[in-house]
């Protein structure tokens, strides 16, 4: 199915599932956007499975009760 949707598609989906994972909203869809395998690799070194991913965002919100994350365009320019 992926290989049917265009880059844009794609773009758009990844945004929408940043944004839920943030917010924690609309947790049915970004589980189902998620490999079982997946892993994020932070630029310290640091690996999370999709868990700690979450747990990493839950505590951000906790801790900031009007957190607000904006994205940069990063170019290859």
């Amino acid at each position: 199915m992926v290989a049917a949707l265009s880059r844009d598609e794609l773009v758009r989906g990844l945004i929408r599932i940043g944004e839920l994972e943030v917010t924690g909203e609309g947790q049915a869809e970004v589980d189902a956007y998620f490999a079982p395998d997946f892993k994020f690799h932070g630029q310290d070194g640091r690996e999370w499975d999709h868990e700690g991913l979450e747990n990493y965002f839950a505590a951000l919100r906790a801790a900031f009760d009007d957190l607000t994350i904006k994205r940069g365009i990063v170019g290859n320019g």
